[in-house]
C-alpha cells in the first residue's frame, strides 16, 4: 500500500492568497444623524478590511459607501451590486418619538454605478437599492467627492442628495393619527416619494 501525504488545513489556506497580497484591517469611527430626521448626531462604528495586490494602487472609498462588487468597467468607470445597511429608529433614540413604531436595522440591495472625471480627484456615484422587506421601499443616493493624499493621509468631502419612493419615506417620516393621541406634541403627517436628505460627508 501506498500512502501519499495529504497537505494540511494551514497550507490550503494560504494558498487563497498571493504572498505579495497586502491584507489592510481597521475601522471607521465617525458621527452623523442618530436616525433619518434627527437634529441630534451620534456616533457609528464599522470594521474595515481589504485585499491588494503589492503592485496595485490603493483604492479610495467613502465610508458612507455601501459595501459593493464591481461587474462592470475598472479604474475610472465602474457599476456592479451593492449591499446598504439602512440604520434603524428605537425610542432610546429620543423619547420624544413615544407612540411612533420601532425601526429595526435592515438591508437593501441595489445596483451601484461610478467614475472618476478628473482620476484620483474627483468622483461622482450613485446607488439605488431596495429593501430586502417590500415595505422597506427604494431608495437612490447621489454624491460627489474631491479626494486628496497627503502623505499617509487621504481627505475627502463632498455633498450627498438621497432620494425616497412612497413606501421608504412613510416608513421613516409617518405620523399615525393614532401616535398623536399617545403622544399629542407630535402631528399627523403622511410622507411621499421625493427628497429623503441632503447633506454633506468629509473624512480623513
Amino acid at each position: 500500500m501506498i500512502v501519499t501525504p495529504q497537505p494540511s488545513r494551514g497550507e490550503d489556506l494560504s494558498e487563497l492568497f498571493d504572498p505579495n497580497t497586502i491584507v489592510s484591517v481597521g475601522g471607521f469611527v465617525g458621527a452623523g444623524p442618530r436616525f433619518q430626521g434627527s437634529r441630534e448626531a451620534g456616533l457609528w462604528g464599522l470594521p474595515y478590511l481589504s485585499f491588494r495586490k503589492a503592485d496595485e494602487p490603493r483604492e479610495w472609498w467613502s465610508p458612507d459607501d455601501a459595501l459593493d462588487a464591481t461587474v462592470l468597467g475598472q479604474g475610472r468607470a465602474q457599476a456592479g451590486v451593492v449591499v446598504d445597511v439602512r440604520e434603524g429608529r428605537h425610542l432610546n433614540d429620543d423619547r420624544r418619538l413615544a407612540g411612533l413604531p420601532r425601526l429595526p436595522v435592515t438591508v437593501g440591495l441595489g445596483l451601484f454605478g461610478e467614475v472618476w472625471p478628473i482620476a484620483d480627484t474627483l468622483r461622482l456615484r450613485a446607488e439605488v437599492t431596495q429593501g430586502l422587506r417590500a415595505h422597506d421601499g427604494l431608495i437612490a443616493k447621489l454624491g460627489a467627492d474631491l479626494v486628496g493624499r497627503f502623505g499617509r493621509f487621504t481627505l475627502s468631502a463632498g455633498p450627498r442628495f438621497v432620494l425616497g419612493d412612497d413606501a421608504a419615506m412613510r416608513l421613516d417620516f409617518d405620523v399615525p393619527v393614532a401616535t398623536t393621541l399617545v403622544n399629542p406634541i407630535l402631528s399627523p403627517y403622511r410622507a411621499a416619494a421625493g427628497p429623503r436628505s441632503a447633506g454633506a460627508t468629509a473624512a480623513v
